[in-house]
């Protein structure tokens, strides 16, 4: 891309009878104070919170990979109308591309603006080669949806988020057993494995974990599955919670309830008072979320995951 706005497209979309002027700076070209400014107007009475402040507003973009250069602010006769930031990633000989949050400020909703600023993106993703084109969406974000599948998005499997119970009975996910090893380490570490799966949502992969974990468990010879997963602690170093994000089981393993299990097991640590979360739980892959119901887990969020197949035009 050319230094300077990312594209100008005046007398686009209406507002009454009058044409407005829509334009596009990359997000490299804003201040982080004002690029926070803007994706909190952009957020305003979303279906939930996503205000931040700044210092989490950095982490956030600094863990997930947002890249502020590949990144769109809309402006509307000059003044700052929606965002939508993304992250890019090689995988292989593919580049992917994750669309990590498109808000349109309050007072610019309904006025047919959401369109053009996911053109916008799309122009930047074609600059930059990309192969893939991934995001998530909220279920009940109708509009939304319809936007993503008029550009082109296509749904490729349906994810919920589930809250588990703060008192986890102990004998939840099939009680103690010596069957299996485990080795702790970082994310990483799991991401290496063969069986490590590259298919799932952008958030779950390891290289989003970076204050995270993972568990591998093994037979005691080769690995039968893994866990990405992150602990939280209070202000006197206490374990007050857990989030599991990406489970994978070896396709060969025979008994994969067991595995489930056993890794569910490890990182939940039943009969201990914990807030406990499983993120963008898979229905391609219904096992995962089957065992958590059973043990008393339930869907908070649904989310729709979505890509888009930039070769195709």
């Amino acid at each position: 891309m050319s230094n300077g706005r990312i594209q100008n497209l005046s007398a686009v979309g209406t507002r009454g009878d009058s044409k407005v002027d829509i334009r596009f700076k990359r997000a490299s070209e804003l201040s982080m104070e004002e690029l926070l400014r803007i994706w909190n107007a952009s957020f305003e009475e979303y279906l939930v919170n996503m205000k931040m402040d700044l210092t989490p507003f950095i982490r956030r973009a600094a863990f997930e990979e947002l890249d502020l250069e590949g990144s769109v602010v809309m402006y509307v006769d000059d003044e700052p109308a929606g965002l939508t930031l993304n992250g890019y990633r090689k995988y292989g000989e593919e580049q992917r591309v994750w669309n990590g949050g498109t808000g349109i400020v309050k007072a610019r909703r309904g006025q047919g603006l959401g369109k053009p600023l996911i053109e916008a993106s799309l122009n930047t993703y074609k600059a930059r080669e990309v192969d893939t084109a991934l995001l998530e969406v909220f279920t009940q974000n109708e509009p939304a949806v319809r936007l993503y599948k008029s550009c082109g998005y296509e749904e490729v499997d349906q994810l919920r988020v589930l809250t588990g119970p703060d008192q986890l009975e102990a004998s939840a996910f099939g009680g103690e057993s010596s069957a299996f090893d485990y080795k702790v380490g970082v994310p990483a570490e799991a991401g290496a494995l063969d069986i490590y799966d590259h298919s799932g949502p952008w958030q779950t992969h390891w290289q989003c974990l970076k204050e995270g974990q993972s568990v591998i468990l093994t037979d005691g010879n080769e690995p039968l599955g893994y866990a990405l997963y992150r602990n939280g602690f209070d202000s006197e170093g206490k374990h007050v919670s857990v989030v599991i994000t990406n489970v994978g089981i070896h396709p060969g393993t025979e008994d994969q309830t067991a595995v489930l299990n056993g890794l569910l097991r490890f990182v939940m640590k039943p009969g201990v008072e914990l807030k406990r979360h499983a993120n963008h739980v898979r229905s391609s892959r219904p096992q995962l979320g089957v065992l958590l119901e059973q043990a008393g887990f339930k869907t908070s969020l649904e989310l729709l995951h979505m890509k888009r197949n930039m070769m195709e035009g």
